[in-house]
């Protein structure tokens, strides 16, 4: 879980692998038809627990039956999270009201499936060892599997019958034999044309879940890590050059550092705190909490008391800091004391370091407070109805701002992951924090990612909103069994929306954000 949070956090985008899975009930006490001596038995258990797959009625799972290519593109849609997506597909043959319609929906609009002609897809047709192979390698490559390059492996070639397998097939078949997903159906036949049984796809999907492939995140990470540091470099070379007129600790150069922080640039985010010290600069909340996080962290990490002194510095800024009558901490300290208003951006980037800062020192009181920045935000800062986080209230009752602020939602996304990160939270806030997850995963748009207003269905994507909610539901997630209904398949695939926006290791279409409530630019740049 680690890596993936190091890699949507290196400047917005993730890769996972999925883990094994302890399998608690097996195929004997699931179907009447599945002893629990055939070779099967164990798969079957695993893609039923795992909801992949279910049987076929009157408690039977027919593991010899063949596979139809509607059952495939359900279950691959399973893995993926089950995102519907808006956008229908034009077969003639996939009636509105199927119950394998929206997974083929799904699968047309992302490439994973083809139909058998222009205008059909022939769901309910058997599908071939060769046919299942391309579909799971079309899918494993739109999650970040890395394209496979036929002719590096001497696998196949063992099979007397390769020349059979269709030209069409022939990468997705050498992959899918070198990463060991598909066995020989003898010693030296693969048999392409044969029809795939359920038990063989059962057996094929828990193999693919537990695989450990080579994704193309983490290259991409390196890139924008080099490109981070540059940027992190340049950063103290015009503080340097002009102290008084360049922040080190805004937001924005917060997440810079975060970014470095999180793909295992140590040395260069140490070198950028221990600046940051040299400096002398005073930490102003809240925008400096993401710094103040990456502080605590540094000290978390490193045990030097230069780091516990300056942490402490940051949380002294909040002594005198404006709340509202709630405890709630404001954005800034420039309203009157009778101002109650509370901006989502002050919470998310408060909450972050108040969090880390109790837990690394131990600090009950400021848990407490970390704790009530998020239960008053989700009392009184989202549209309940839609499940949209307003950009700010007032006075615990009046919703202000935009609804459903994408970067803004992300900004909570930050809190909610903080105050799930200590030891048994409360049930009751872990629920309400996985409701506002799920209605925030709704709003994914057909491309999988986000836009800069969640409830804006159409325009650009927005890699500021996308990457900074998912490496908030990435972090509250490092609880594995913590929001069921969020995939790590279905993170991946948002991770991979982001590539078209990745160039040379910058990231663009990036939202130019908020001037005030109600004062929104999304002007795209990087």
């Amino acid at each position: 879980m680690k890596k993936i949070t190091r890699i949507i956090s290196a400047l917005l985008v993730p890769v996972m692998i999925l883990a094994a899975s302890v399998i608690t009930v097996s195929a004997k006490d699931l179907y009447n038809d599945v002893k629990s001596t055939r070779w099967s038995a164990a798969n079957i258990a695993y893609v039923t627990e795992k909801g992949y797959m279910t049987g076929v009625g009157g408690g039977n799972f027919a593991p010899a039956k063949s596979v139809t290519r509607g059952m495939v593109v359900t279950v691959l849609y399973r893995l993926n999270g089950s995102h519907k997506v808006r956008t229908k597909s034009t077969f003639k043959d996939v009636p509105r009201d199927s119950w394998f319609t929206e997974a083929v929906d799904w699968a047309s609009f992302h490439g994973v499936v083809n139909g058998t002609s222009e205008t059909t897809f022939s769901p309910n047709a058997d599908i071939s060892r060769e046919a299942l192979a391309t579909m799971i390698y079309r899918y494993a490559v739109t999650t970040g599997v890395k394209e496979y390059e036929p002719g590096n492996s001497d696998a196949a070639k063992r099979f007397n019958d390769w020349g059979k397998v269709s030209s069409w097939a022939k990468t997705a078949m050498e992959w899918a034999i070198s990463v060991g997903l598909i066995n020989g159906m003898t010693e030296t036949t693969v048999e392409p044309k044969k029809t795939s049984t359920r038990e063989q796809f059962a057996a094929i999907l828990q193999r693919y879940t537990e695989s450990k492939f080579d994704y193309i995140f983490e290259d991409l990470m390196n890139e924008m890590a080099d490109e981070a540091e540059a940027q992190a470099n340049d950063l103290l070379e015009r503080k340097a050059a002009s102290p008084d007129g360049v922040s080190l600790d805004n937001w924005g150069e917060g997440m810079l550092i975060l970014g470095l922080f999180e793909a295992g640039r140590l040395d260069a985010v140490k070198k950028y705190v221990d600046a940051y010290i040299d400096f002398g600069d005073v930490p102003m909340p809240t925008d400096s909490g993401i710094l103040g996080y990456i502080v605590c962290c540094m000290y978390e990490i490193y045990g030097e008391e230069k780091y516990a002194d300056l942490a402490g510095q940051f949380l002294a800024g909040y002594d005198d800091w404006p709340t509202d009558k709630l405890g709630q901490i404001k954005y800034d300290s420039d309203r009157s004391p009778e101002a109650q208003d509370v901006y989502v951006d002050g919470t998310g980037f408060a909450t972050l370091f108040l969090a880390k800062y109790a837990a690394v020192f131990n600090d009950a009181k400021v848990r407490d407070t970390a704790i009530l920045q998020v239960e008053n935000y989700l009392k009184y800062g989202i549209w309940q109805q839609f499940g949209l986080v307003a950009h700010g209230y007032s006075n615990a009752s009046k919703l202000e701002g935009e609804f459903g602020w994408g970067r803004g939602t992300g900004w909570l996304m930050l809190a909610i992951a903080s105050v799930l990160s200590f030891d048994n939270p409360d049930s009751a806030l872990v629920e309400k924090c996985a409701d506002l997850v799920n209605k925030t995963m709704s709003f994914v748009l057909d491309t999988d990612n986000f836009s800069w207003s969640l409830n804006v269905k159409s325009g650009p994507s927005d890699t500021s909103a996308t990457g900074t909610i998912m490496w908030g539901v990435l972090k509250s997630k490092e609880d594995e069994d913590r929001f069921p209904d969020v995939s790590l398949e279905r993170i991946k695939s948002v991770a991979m929306s982001c590539l078209p926006d990745i160039k040379d290791g910058v990231v663009y279409g990036s939202s130019g954000g908020a001037g005030g409530w109600y004062v929104y630019s999304p002007a795209y740049g990087n």
